[in-house]
């Protein structure tokens, strides 16, 4: 599978997007992120390897927490994600700083024209063309909580003894692309490592999931999930960390 789309809109209307989140309501949310991530590493400290498990007949289990990726932060220019149809891009601008490639971020004007800069310095090609500039409030963030979650830990790997349809991995509804860095900008010639994710358990604290070119079945905490989702298309929007009520009568894929 290849993902390689990108979203893009009008120029005029990402300023706009941009000034809508005042800083106190941008603070406010990103100490809930910091919270969030706090009880995620107490979780993850506190429940070890032993509260995932299949259990239900979908394969040999491979017991050990196993990292999902060799590469860091530092290697990356961009990821891309799809969910449930709808696409997100995380990408670095000219400065190498984080940004969610909607609302988030700010483009340089056309020359002629005049943009007062609300933090930093407005990005401008030398030809005029658009760029991206960063919101220095986010991307700080961003970075941290991309460290954290390409610290990955697979609870296990189980060998497929079905079709991956019986694992929701057939045609699956998250796809997570990781592009590396090449002269400060996105190298989107081949990506570091794809990830699908499939259906969750029926424990629903973690979902099946695979890289592309692995023949086994990793067992990735819900909340690691989470986490990548909230960061892409906001936590509102994303499956929860934990089980919670909207899981009931939900697909298995939320």
């Amino acid at each position: 599978m290849n993902a390689t789309a990108s979203t893009s809109g009008p120029t005029s209307a990402r300023p706009r997007a941009a000034r809508r989140w005042s800083p106190p309501r941008v603070l406010v949310i990103w100490a809930m992120a910091g919270l969030l991530l706090l009880g995620i590493v107490v979780l993850e400290r506190r429940t070890g390897t032993h509260q995932i498990g299949d259990g239900h007949g979908h394969g040999r289990a491979e017991a050990g927490r196993v990292p999902m990726f060799e590469f860091g932060e530092g290697d990356l220019g961009a990821i891309e994600l799809f969910y449930e149809g709808r696409m997100a891009t995380l990408m670095r601008d000219p400065q190498g700083a984080w940004f969610r490639h909607d609302g988030s971020h700010l483009h340089s004007r056309p020359p002629g024209q005049t943009q007062a800069a609300e933090s930093g310095t407005i990005v401008t090609g030398r030809g005029g063309e658009d760029l991206h500039r960063a919101d220095p409030t986010d991307a700080a963030e961003l970075r941290r909580r991309i460290e954290v979650s390409l610290k990955m830990l697979a609870d296990r790997r189980i060998q497929p003894e079905q079709a991956l349809q019986a694992y929701g991995l057939a045609n699956p509804s998250i796809i997570i692309a990781y592009w590396g860095l090449r002269d400060g900008a996105p190298d989107y010639a081949r990506p570091l490592s794809v990830l699908y994710v499939g259906d969750m358990l029926p424990t629903r604290y973690a979902y099946y999931a695979m890289r592309d070119g692995d023949r086994s079945i990793a067992l990735l905490p819900r909340y690691q999930i989470a986490l990548l989702l909230g960061m892409a298309y906001g936590e509102e929007n994303a499956p929860t960390p934990l089980p919670d009520s909207r899981d009931e009568g939900e697909g298995a894929t939320r």
